[in-house]
C-alpha cells in the first residue's frame, strides 16, 4: 500500500506535524531531509539523513538523525530498523517523548511488549499528556494477559497471491470474485513510500487459496493507486478508493459494468477538502459505509455511512458513533449479513499497530467492540478482514520479509459475538452505543455539476487538486442539500438573561442525539447565544425516571456533552459554556406516567448563568 489511505501504516502521515517543534528545534540537520519528513515522504527523507551522517556530524547531531532516521522507518512499517535507529538515538542521549512513544509502538510490534512498556513510561515520564500512551500501555497489558493463541485456528497465507510486493485491499465483487490491489516490487515509484504504485487483481477462491491472480486494467487507465471496492448489485456497480498519484487526495469512485466492461471510474464520494476510503455496502445495498479523516470525526480516521435514496442519491454522511470510533485510526469496515461490522482499529486496546474487530450492528446502533483475538491479531498490523462463502480472509504485514500479504481461514473459526444489549429491557449501555447522525459539519453538500471547474493537473473526473478559491467544496454524490430549514423545527426562544428564559431541546427514550427536528437548529441556538459573548451558559442534561439512577446520570451527561459539542463546533467559545447532568434530580414533570410526559424530562435546557458558574437553581 503506497499512500496514506491506502498504505494503512502510513496514515500516520496525516499527523506529520507530530514532531514539528523539534525540527524546527534542530536547524543544523539536513534540511531537505527535514523537509521531506514533513511532507511524509519518509523514504526520501531516510536517504537525505543518510547523506548527513556520511558527514560525520558530531555525536549530538548523530543522535538527533539517527532518531529521526527511527521515526521514519517507524512510518514506513520496518519496526526493525526503525527499533535499531531509535535505540542509537536514546541511547546517545536523544530524548523525546514522540521518540520514546515511536520506540515503544516499534518494539509493540515485534510483540516485545515488556520494552515498549519501559518505553511507553519514559514517555509519560517527559510528557504526561502525551496522545494515546495510556492507551498504548492498556494494550501491552491487554497482550501479555492474552498471549496464547489458539493452536486449533489456522490462519494461511496466500501461495497463489501473494508475492515480495504488496497485496491488499481484498473485496468481494459479484459473482465470487474477489478484488484486490497490489504494489509490486518494481515499478513507477511513489517517492513518499519508496513502493511502487498500486495494480489491480481480480480473483476467486479455488479450494483453499485464491485463483491465479488476473490484472484488471479497466481501474488502472487513469489513476495510480486504487483499492478496496464495493459490489452494488442494484446498479451492477463497483464502488472504489482511489487516490491521486500528485496530491495523494483520496476519494470514492464508481464504475458502472456496461457491455461486458467496467467503465472508465467516476467521482462519487469525493471532496477537496479531505479523504474518503474504504467503501462497504450493507442493508441489501441500501447503506455505504466508508472512512474519512472529516471535520467533526472522533480521531484520526473515523467510519461513516449514507443510506441510499434512491438508485443516485444518498442521505448526508452520518458518523458510526463513539462506539466503535475512537481518537486513533478506524479503518476497512466490512458488513455480514447486515448484523455484523468487522474493522480494523489501533484507538481500542489491542496486540500492536491495527486489530481486528467486530460489533454487532442493530438497525443504527452499533454495539461495543470485541478483539478478536490471536491468531487473527498480533503484534503486526491486521486489518481488510471480508469474508467469501465459508472463508475469510485478511490482510496482515505478520512476515516482515514480504510486507503486506493475504492470509485464509475459515469463517466459522471467528469468534462469535452475540448481541450486547437488549433493546426492551434495561438499556444501561444504550446511550454509550448510538451512532452520532450529525453530518460532517463542513461546506453544504451539493450535486456535482457540469461547471464545477475540474484543475487539469489531476486524473480526469478528479478534484482532488481543484482550487478552493474556485469551485465549492463538494461531495460528489448527487446528496440534496440539507440547507433548507425542516418544517417542524421548533421555534427558539431568545435566552435573554432579563426574561430568564430557556431553550429546550428534547431526546427520544435512552437517546444523547436529539429528536430529529432538533437536528438542524444548532446554528440559530449559537446565534442567539452569540449575542450574549460576555455571558456564561449551562447546558444542563436531564433524563426520564426509567432506567437505574447511574444510567440516567450517564445518559444526561452525555446528553450535555453532545449539544456542547455541537454548539462549540459552530464558534461558541468552550469558556462560555458550562455542562451538567442532572440525571433524575430535577424532573419537569415528577412522577410522569405517559411518554409524552417522559419525553418532556428527557431534554437539554440551554439557559444564561451569568458569570455564576455555581448557579445550579
Amino acid at each position: 500500500m503506497n499512500n496514506r489511505f491506502f498504505h494503512i501504516k502510513l496514515l500516520v502521515r496525516f499527523h506529520v506535524l507530530l514532531f514539528f517543534l523539534l525540527i524546527l528545534s534542530f536547524r543544523s540537520m539536513a534540511q531537505t531531509g527535514a523537509e521531506h519528513y514533513e511532507k511524509g515522504e519518509y523514504a526520501l527523507a531516510i536517504a537525505e539523513f543518510e547523506n548527513e551522517l556520511d558527514k560525520k556530524p558530531g555525536k549530538e547531531e548523530q543522535a538527533r538523525i539517527s532518531a529521526y532516521m527511527g521515526m521514519c522507518y517507524h512510518h514506513i512499517n520496518k519496526p526493525r530498523e526503525a527499533i535499531s535507529w531509535l535505540k542509537k538515538g536514546i541511547n546517545n542521549n536523544f530524548r523525546s517523548a514522540e521518540a520514546y512513544c515511536l520506540y515503544g509502538l516499534s518494539l509493540q510490534k515485534m510483540e516485545n511488549y515488556a520494552e515498549a512498556l519501559t518505553a511507553f513510561q519514559e514517555c509519560i515520564q517527559m510528557d504526561n499528556d502525551y496522545p494515546n500512551v495510556k492507551l498504548y500501555i492498556e494494550s501491552c497489558n491487554y497482550a501479555l494477559r492474552n498471549t496464547n493463541p489458539n493452536t486449533h485456528i489456522i490462519v494461511r497465507s496466500s501461495k497463489r497471491a501473494n508475492t515480495d510486493g504488496s497485496e491488499y485491499g481484498i473485496s468481494p465483487g459479484a459473482n465470487g470474485k474477489i478484488f484486490f490491489s497490489r504494489a509490486p516490487v518494481k515499478g513507477n515509484i511513489d517517492p513518499r513510500t519508496g513502493m511502487a504504485f498500486t495494480e489491480v487483481y481480480v480473483s476467486s477462491m479455488d479450494g483453499n487459496d485464491l485463483s491465479k491472480p488476473k490484472k484488471e486494467k479497466a481501474f488502472m487507465k487513469a489513476f495510480s493507486n486504487t483499492g478496496v471496492f464495493a459490489y452494488d448489485a442494484k446498479t451492477n456497480s463497483i464502488y472504489m478508493t482511489i487516490c491521486d498519484r500528485k496530491s495523494g487526495k483520496c476519494g470514492i469512485y464508481k464504475s458502472e459494468y456496461k457491455r461486458k466492461n467496467w467503465a472508465t471510474p467516476e467521482p462519487f464520494f469525493t471532496n477537496d477538502q479531505f479523504d474518503m476510503a474504504h467503501p462497504a455496502l450493507a442493508k441489501d445495498g441500501n447503506r455505504l459505509y466508508f472512512v474519512s479523516n472529516a471535520p467533526g470525526g472522533f480521531g484520526k480516521t473515523d467510519i461513516w455511512y449514507a443510506d441510499r435514496i434512491s438508485d443516485n442519491k444518498w442521505t448526508d454522511p452520518i458518523n458510526a458513533g463513539p462506539n466503535i470510533n475512537t481518537p486513533g485510526r478506524e479503518e476497512f469496515p466490512f458488513i455480514e449479513g447486515d448484523s455484523l461490522i468487522y474493522f480494523s482499529s489501533d484507538g481500542h486496546p489491542g496486540f500492536g499497530g491495527l486489530d481486528i474487530f467486530v460489533a454487532v450492528v442493530d438497525g443504527d446502533q452499533i454495539g461495543r467492540p470485541m478483539n478478536i483475538g490471536r491468531p487473527f491479531n498480533g503484534g503486526a498490523d491486521d486489518f481488510n478482514l471480508m469474508t467469501e462463502g465459508k472463508n475469510g480472509l485478511l490482510i496482515s504485514a505478520r512476515n516482515l520479509r514480504s510486507s503486506d500479504d493475504i492470509y485464509i481461514f475459515n469463517k466459522s473459526s471467528i469468534p462469535r459475538l452475540e448481541r450486547t444489549w437488549e433493546l426492551e429491557e434495561q438499556k444501561t449501555e444504550i446511550a454509550a452505543l448510538e451512532p452520532d447522525p450529525e453530518y460532517i459539519p463542513i461546506p453544504t453538500y451539493v450535486p456535482i455539476v457540469a461547471s464545477i471547474p475540474i484543475s487539469t493537473s489531476t486524473p480526469s473526473g478528479s478534484v482532488a487538486d481543484t482550487p478552493v478559491t474556485s469551485t465549492p467544496s463538494t461531495l460528489v454524490a448527487d446528496i440534496p442539500t440539507t440547507s433548507t430549514p425542516i418544517a417542524s423545527a421548533p421555534v427558539i426562544p431568545d435566552p435573554n438573561p432579563q426574561t430568564g428564559s430557556i431553550i429546550t431541546i428534547y431526546f427520544d427514550f435512552g437517546k444523547f442525539v436529539p429528536q430529529r427536528e432538533f437536528r438542524h437548529i444548532y446554528d440559530e441556538i449559537a446565534a442567539r447565544m452569540k449575542a450574549y459573548p460576555n455571558e456564561k451558559f449551562e447546558i444542563a442534561g436531564h433524563a426520564d425516571e426509567r432506567g437505574k439512577a447511574t444510567y440516567n446520570d450517564e445518559l444526561s451527561n452525555k446528553r450535555a456533552e453532545y449539544i456542547a459539542a455541537r454548539l462549540m463546533d459552530r464558534g461558541i467559545p468552550e469558556e462560555n459554556i458550562i455542562r451538567r447532568g442532572y440525571g433524575i434530580s430535577k424532573l419537569a414533570i415528577p412522577n410522569a406516567q405517559s411518554e409524552e410526559d417522559h419525553q418532556k424530562n428527557s431534554r437539554v435546557e440551554v439557559r444564561i448563568i451569568g458569570n455564576d458558574v455555581n448557579d445550579e437553581s
